[in-house]
């Protein structure tokens, strides 16, 4: 968890929605920082960038979703990707597995 007062909010924020399709220029409003700012701040205390932090907030979410029984399509909403081929892309890309084949797997185990 990031120790910046001026990320925290962004952090819980998307921790309990991270669905949310906020950018960082209007989490920047929302703060009173400014976008580089939290840019810079986020790579620092992170070492991600805000958009690498949110994609693996996401697809962690993900697994959780997918063990849970959700479908792939539901599971691609409730974290904020509109289309589902993108959703399964970026889950392959990470895991090596489409989510379809993740949730096959955890079956079998």
């Amino acid at each position: 968890m990031p120790q910046d007062r001026r990320l925290a909010p962004i952090v819980d924020a998307l921790l309990s929605d991270p669905g949310s399709t906020k950018t960082l220029a209007q989490w920047a409003r929302q703060t009173g920082a400014t976008e580089r700012t939290l840019s810079r701040v986020f790579q620092k205390e992170i070492q991600l960038t805000f958009p690498q932090w949110r994609q693996r907030l996401r697809l962690m979410t993900a697994i959780t979703l997918l063990e849970q029984g959700l479908s792939v399509q539901n599971v691609a909403h409730e974290i904020g990707y509109q289309s589902v081929s993108a959703f399964i892309e970026a889950f392959r890309l990470a895991f090596k597995l489409t989510p379809q084949q993740f949730k096959q797997q955890r079956t079998i185990d």
